[in-house]
């Protein structure tokens, strides 16, 4: 892929949980210096080995709700009375030091993205039905670069 400027691309892998994304998005990283994966804000406890900062930027309901009232998030929701959101400030610092940065975000992130930023790219998906977005189905068979690099 060309960049024609050098911010870097925004990348956002989305779907259920259990289907492989950050298994997916830590190969990626292994293999590529320039992506950077961001770290999401919630409300909720950290679970045993979660580390703040790393796994999650861990903070109370207040912090997250003035966070919300200063619009410091490119998207954020509530599940299970804990909020879940993507800190504006550094994926923007990331993408203007010509990083390529990964959301991995559910699908109602990915639509709120999909707001404010317009795709440049297709989603890439195997083995499904056309995507949400309408975008052309990427497999196997027309995107064999796709499929080398996650394997």
């Amino acid at each position: 892929m060309i960049k024609t400027n050098n911010k870097g691309l925004l990348i956002v892998v989305s779907g259920p949980s259990g289907a492989g994304k950050d298994t997916i998005c830590h190969k990626l990283i292994k293999e590529n210096s320039n992506i950077w994966m961001s770290v999401s804000m919630t409300t909720r406890k950290p679970r045993p080995l979660e580390k703040d900062g790393v796994d999650y930027f861990f903070v109370s309901s207040e912090e997250f709700e003035n966070k919300i009232n200063d619009n410091t998030f490119l998207e954020y929701a509530s599940y299970n009375d804990n909020y879940y959101g993507t800190p504006k400030d550094k994926v923007e610092e990331k993408l203007n030091e010509g990083k390529d940065v990964i959301l991995v975000i559910d699908i109602n992130g990915a639509i709120n993205i999909k707001k404010i930023i317009p795709p440049i790219i297709p989603p890439v998906a195997k083995n499904t039905s056309p995507t949400l977005f309408n975008f052309p189905l990427v497999n196997e068979l027309n995107a064999p670069a796709y499929n080398n690099k996650l394997q």
